[in-house]
This record gives structure tokens, sequence and C-alpha cells, in this order.
């Protein structure tokens, strides 16, 4: 029976407000593992473009850039019971969340600048990556494919045309108020921030547009209070966009401490293009959690939204889940997993299996029978895990992207986003 069966079996758990804190990632889009193909493998022999819309040439720095990519060789044929790395990409910023395109040919990944004092101001960026279709592997398209992004965390593919943005439109959670300058010296002033959504167009990399979302934002005024902490996001099959806020990094900023409440924020997609325009729209709800959120998930299996939260206190590390036409209703809210310390990211499997990263380093899957860690036969420890995206292949076998902020590494462009092949029984 699929674990989503045992959440069904949980008693509901109303989720009240506020419990502010820190940190968060980005959340996984509808993209609901079918067959879209994987990453391209590095290896001695140069890898091959895909078949697609134009893509950008690969420059000499980037084909240098492929070099840094491991791989441990042969066909994507799953274990059993044992999880694989079947590759480590060491070419990124502290990546936070990453997104497949709509085609399964690209993989996006953020770029979040990320410090011990907080995330380099303006230095985000956005790295495109190719998808081998046959086994899941990366190949470098574009190492700085977007750059100078405000904070950048959570990311989702847009899967319903507005009349403003196309389909496939990079949807870039960004402008969190934890940020610090060149000196490392936390950022203080208040006016330096524009929480909200960035949109990129996913072949050039150009800014499509902007969600405001901090004090006086018309999303704000429809929720009563600014979204200060961005951080996961995802969309569900009609369009709508889920973003979690952490809602406690404001506090310290000068002349004012901006106050937000830790939730989920849905803009409905007919909403999309007016609150661009920061014009006030019908379709803006909010829903407080009383942890603190940190990846928003919409599963296709039972039509839920579900999200991890990340404080780790208590029950505050956990998975809950609502259904989608119940949202906002706090009684709907429905405690899946508790007490596994911080959680960050958050996929759900073709069979129906959970799987989370925790930021203590591992992944760890949830189904019916119990809870535990992802066994692997090498490499199966991960430096402060953020928001993972999943895949399924033509074989059937489901990757899993799992982005590494590796808080200790002194030096940026230098983290780790791995390909996992996840066991057959997964």
């Amino acid at each position: 029976m699929h674990w989503i069966n045992l959440a069904k079996r949980v008693a509901l758990s109303a989720i009240i407000l506020s419990a502010p804190a820190l940190t968060g990632c980005d959340n996984e889009s509808a993209l609901n593992a079918s067959t879209a193909p994987p990453a391209a493998p590095p290896s001695a022999a140069p890898a091959p473009k895909p078949a697609t819309a134009p893509v950008k040439p690969f420059k000499p720095s980037s084909v240098a850039l492929n070099e840094q990519f491991r791989d441990d060789t042969g066909p994507a044929n799953p274990d059993k019971v044992i999880a694989k790395v079947l590759q480590t990409v060491r070419t990124l910023n502290r990546p936070a969340s990453c997104a497949v395109s709509l085609d399964g040919r690209h993989l996006f990944v953020t770029n979040s600048a990320a410090t011990l004092n907080g995330m380099l101001y303006q230095q985000g960026g956005v790295s495109k990556f190719a998808i081998n279709p046959a086994d899941g592997r990366l190949t470098m398209v574009e190492q700085k494919f977007a750059e100078n992004l405000q904070q950048p965390l959570g990311i989702a593919v847009l899967p319903r045309a507005t009349q403003k943005f196309p389909a496939g439109s990079l949807f870039i959670s960004t402008g969190t108020t934890a940020a610090c300058d060149e000196n490392n010296d936390r950022i203080l002033e208040v006016t330096k921030f524009k929480p909200g959504v960035t949109v990129l167009d996913p072949q050039s990399g150009k800014q499509l547009g902007f969600i405001p979302m901090g004090p006086g934002a018309a999303v704000a005024k429809s929720i009563f209070h600014p979204v200060i902490a961005p951080a996961g996001l995802c969309f569900d099959p009609a369009g709508d966009l889920f973003v979690a806020d952490c809602g406690n990094t404001g506090k310290g900023l000068l002349p004012d401490a901006i106050f937000g409440q830790p939730g989920l924020v849905r803009i409905a997609h007919a909403a999309l293009d007016a609150v661009a325009e920061d014009k006030d729209a019908k379709g803006v709800t909010f829903l407080s959690i009383r942890h603190v959120p940190a990846a928003v998930y919409y599963s296709s299996l039972d039509d839920a939204i579900y999200w991890t939260t990340s404080d780790g206190t208590a029950a505050g590390g956990g998975v809950y889940r609502m259904p989608r036409k119940s949202f906002p209703e706090h009684n709907m809210a429905q405690n899946v997993v508790g007490e596994l310390g911080p959680l960050m990211g958050l996929t759900i499997t073709p069979n129906g299996t959970l799987i989370v990263s925790r930021l203590d380093g591992d992944l760890t899957y949830v189904n019916r029978q119990k809870y535990d860690q992802v066994l692997f036969d090498d490499n199966g420890l991960f430096s402060s895990p953020w928001d993972i995206k999943s895949l399924t292949l033509k074989n059937g076998a489901t990757i899993i992207y799992v982005p590494e902020q590796e808080p200790n590494a002194t030096e940026p462009w230098q983290q780790r986003l791995r390909v996992v092949l996840l066991p057959s029984a997964m």
C-alpha cells in the first residue's frame, strides 16, 4: 500500500500560527516524474547535446567545468534496496533548490551564495544543466545562466501560461531579509530587501517579471502582513503558485523591524499577472503555520499539498499535508511525520514513497511500514542537503537531485549537487 494511505490514517492536527524562525529552502513543482529525461554524464567523451530547442553552445569555461563532474559509470539500473550516487557535480555556489524543465531536458539550480552570516547580497544566481534522458546525469550548459539575484532559494516551473508569462517560466523565491555584504557583515537597512518571486525566461535567463511580497505590496495587503523570507515554492496542475515563507528574518532591520509570519501563500493562476504588476487581485490566500516551513510540494497521487518544517524543535521538524481543495483550512492540515530534526526538501516517488532531505545530512523515506534513512552503497552522507527534486527515467527508475549547501566549505562555486538513483523498492 502506498505510504499516502498512512497519511490518511494519521489523526488530523490543526496548524496554528507563528513560532517564527529562520532558514528554509524551496519545494517541488507539479512535475510528477513521468518519462522526463535525466542528466548527461561527464566522462572522457564529450556529453551529447540534448535534442531540444536551441541551446547556448558550450563555452570553453563550461567544458572545463564539466571536468569537475564525477560519475559512477554504467547504466542506471536500480538495486532493490540500496540507493546509489550516479554523479557528483561540484560547480555550484551554495545551491539551495532545483527544478526540471517542462520538457524534462534541463535542470535549473539556484545558487544562494550563502555564508555562515547570511546570503551575499545580490550575489545569487541560477545554473543550467542538460539532462541525459537515459540515466539522469548532467552536463553543464551555463554555470552563470542568471546572475545578481537577491538571495535566491526555491525554484519551480510554471505549468500553464498566463498572458504575461509563458509555460515553462522559472519562478524563483528571492529577497529574503537575511543577507550580508562583501565583508560578511549583516545588512540592516530595511529598504535593501525586496522579498518576492523573480520570474526568468528558461531559454535566455532574462527576467520576465517580479511578484513583490514585502511591506506595502499587493500580496502583503491581501494576507495582512508582508512575506519576508520566501523559501520553497511549487505549482499545482491548475497553475496556482504556493510559496513557503519562513517568516522571521526581519526583526533586526533598521530603521524599522519587519515582522512576518511563517506560513504558505497561495496565488491563484488567474491572479499571477496582476500581482506581478503589484495590483490587488482576488485569489491570494494564506495558511499560517506553527512551525517554520521550508519546502512545499504538490502530489498528484492524492491531489494534496505537502510541506516540510525546518525548526527542528520537538515535532517542529516534520512533514504536513493538506488536500489541495481544502487550502487554507487549518483544521484540514495533517501531521504526517514529526520529530525528524530540521527537514528541508521533499518529494514523493511514483510508488508513493515520501522522501525528505534532513539538514543533519541524510535522505529519509516514509511509507506505510516505517520511516528510516535511505541506504547507500557509498557516499550516503550529505552536507546540509536542501530542496530535492525527482525525475522518472524511461526505464521506470527514479532519480533524486540533491543540492548541498556545504556550510563549512571555504570557497564558493565548489559546492555539490548529487544525482541519486533510488532503489526499485521505493
